[in-house]
């Protein structure tokens, strides 16, 4: 293949690219996520009103369990887009 052609050592590479301190911080993130995702479960989650997203504040429709979130609406025009409406 491609690596063996260039006589790179694969594992080598890996290692200088520290690919193992990458995973472990992954791996720690992930466990902190599924950890809130846990405390959520059940009545937690039915019980969040609301929350901060990334554009604004997001709704729960208690009832339903649908979220209300913020969005924004773009068109293309021109080979680009323009956005149209955006709720900040």
């Amino acid at each position: 293949g491609l690596l063996g052609k260039l006589r790179l050592n694969f594992n080598g590479l890996l290692d200088r690219l520290r690919t193992d301190q990458l995973l472990e911080a992954a791996g720690a993130l992930l466990e902190r996520r599924l950890g809130e995702v846990i405390e959520l479960n059940g009545d937690g989650l039915e019980a969040l009103e609301s929350t901060n997203g990334l554009m604004g504040n997001i709704k729960r429709v208690q009832d339903e369990g649908e979220a209300l979130k913020p969005y924004v609406f773009v068109q293309a025009k021109q080979g680009n887009w323009e956005v149209i409406y955006d709720p900040r």
